[in-house]
């Protein structure tokens, strides 16, 4: 059964990295070396040609691409939906069948993940910045991982009930979910509401806005006072959540 996810993977990657390749190459055919302005939570960062970027701050950025990507993916359970009473006639439990497409699905997370930061650390190499490795660089990591995961979490929570319909969730959720963020900063009761929904918003965990901070362990926490390491911890504990209920649910229901 899983050989079908696969597939489905494979050419999503496919699409990925293709689209993630174009984007790359205008940005080298057009940027040599420039000055990249950052406004991060210590005040604005300048970053002139030569300067050194760690990697743990290529992989913040690549937590964005994970997520989109994660998108594609998040819905697979749904899809499968059209054809369950062929597939649940399989001599393999229904929620094996579930934890071993999660399972494809999160490795090609992990694929997306090591791509865009490939592609992104050769932009930066040709606009004459120097990424090196840093001390970040692996929970930024597990973090950017994470958030994908989240998401694709979330939404194989919500889809895996739905038919394969259900796939317009993933396209709906973006603007929800960009939309909660400033919500956020309403005073009163509605401020306080939004605050604990965006508990579960994976985007606010991203924190892009680290990159520059001279201490990437109090680099920008949306969600409170949480290190890069907790909040590594809390993406993946909600996902494996979000995963866990997809499995339960999507079992039990009617062929």
């Amino acid at each position: 059964m899983e050989f079908v996810e696969l597939l489905r993977v494979r050419r999503a990657l496919i699409w990925h990295a293709g689209i993630l390749a174009v984007i790359a190459i205008g940005i080298m055919a057009l940027a040599h070396s420039t000055t990249v302005n950052i406004d991060g939570p210590s005040g604005q960062t300048k970053l002139i040609p030569g300067s050194f970027i760690g990697w743990g701050d290529i992989a913040g950025i690549c937590a964005f691409f994970v997520t989109i990507f994660a998108s594609s993916l998040g819905t697979s359970l749904s899809r499968e939906n059209s054809i369950r009473d062929i597939s649940w006639t399989k001599p393999i439990a229904r929620t094996l069948i579930a934890i071993r497409y999660i399972l494809v699905d999160l490795g090609g997370l992990c694929i997306a993940f090591v791509t865009a930061f490939a592609l992104i650390a050769l932009v930066l190499v040709r606009m004459n910045f120097m990424p090196h490795a840093d001390a970040s660089v692996f929970i930024q990591t597990v973090l950017a991982i994470g958030i994908g995961a989240m998401w694709y979490g979330l939404l194989q929570m919500i889809t895996c009930g739905m038919p394969p319909g259900g796939r317009a969730m993933a396209g709906i959720m973006w603007p929800v979910a960009l939309f909660l963020i400033p919500m956020a900063q309403i005073p009163g009761a509605i401020g306080a509401l939004v605050r604990a929904v965006n508990i579960i918003n994976p985007l606010e965990y991203l924190g892009v806005a680290s990159i520059g901070s001279s201490d990437p362990a109090k680099s920008f926490n949306p969600v409170g006072p949480l290190s890069l390491d907790e909040r590594a911890l809390v993406v993946w504990l909600f996902a494996a959540l979000f995963c866990a209920i997809a499995v339960a649910v999507w079992p039990r229901q009617e062929a």
